[in-house]
């Protein structure tokens, strides 16, 4: 893993005005206060589940906060991507559509749920 992410997820928790142990962050993002130690150690990757709910959480946190860092930058993922899209079933493509649509769509609703919390 990533020294990078470990930093970031830490970064995250130690956050000004968001300050919380580990256990008070692994409570509020749904994991163990074991997992969140190793998340922040580089010994355990998070899941796609995990990077969703933490960017919900953070309105200044994006996908490719994850990959900076990386040999391969968000440019050639994305380009494997689409390649690999391009090879779905239709249907599947419908699918993924769906999916990514309805993830936006949550993302969104956080994030204004969250400025009108700020006003």
């Amino acid at each position: 893993m990533s020294e990078h992410i470990a930093n970031l997820i830490k970064g995250l928790r130690k956050k000004e005005k968001v300050f919380m142990s580990q256990e008070e962050f692994a409570s509020k993002i749904g994991v163990s206060a074991s997992h969140v130690g190793m998340l922040e150690q580089g010994r355990s990757n998070p899941s796609y589940e995990l990077i969703e709910r933490l960017i919900g959480m953070f309105n200044d946190l994006e996908p490719n906060d994850f990959f900076k860092g990386y040999k391969r930058d968000a440019k050639s993922i994305s380009a494997e991507l689409v390649q690999q899209v391009e090879q779905m079933s239709p249907v599947v493509k419908d699918v993924l559509r769906l999916y990514v649509k309805h993830m936006n769509q949550i993302k969104n609703e956080v994030r204004d749920s969250s400025e009108s919390r700020d006003q």
